[in-house]
């Protein structure tokens, strides 16, 4: 990443929050406890309300390959402004995602997020969109020049 930043970025989907979740706020507390573990003031954890309009869109109506029934979308993101530090945020950014998966509706995610992602984790964020796409990718972009993102070019998948 650029301006000598290290950064890990990881995501995932989450469903709408049940209202005995909301009482017993097993997710806030999952939140809270690991925010206060973070050592970098860089690292940080955008949480997305989802809704409106892209709930409401079909899932064939489009190339995107997230879910769409989903509630929210939590964005990891492990920063450091040294090397030396990269390691104990990447940890904290790992073992905060562990502890929210069994919460979560998933493991796919948006996949810009996905910054170790192997091919189950691909598979679920493309969904059933991930064939449609080889084919495409296969066909206009072999190489994956319309892309930066290492995890958006699954035809090289085996």
């Amino acid at each position: 990443m650029g301006l000598g930043k290290h950064c890990l970025v990881s995501g995932h989907d989450d469903p709408p929050v049940p209202e005995e979740v909301r009482n017993i706020g097993v997710v806030e507390r999952v939140i809270l406890d690991h925010q206060a573990r973070k050592v970098s003031p860089l690292s940080f954890v955008p949480i997305f309300v989802m809704g409106g309009a892209y709930a409401a869109a079909a899932p064939d109506s489009n190339a995107f390959g997230g879910r769409r029934d989903i509630g929210y979308v939590v964005n990891i993101s492990a920063t450091s402004p040294t090397v030396e530090g990269f390691a104990a945020e990447r940890e904290w950014s790992r073992e905060y995602w562990a502890a929210l998966l069994p919460h979560a509706a998933g493991s796919g995610g948006y996949i810009n997020f996905l910054a170790e992602a192997d091919d189950a984790r691909v598979a679920a964020t493309y969904g059933d969109k991930l064939d449609r796409l080889r084919q495409i990718k296969t066909t206009y972009d072999r190489t994956t020049s319309s892309t930066s993102t290492p995890t958006s070019a699954p035809h090289n998948r085996p």
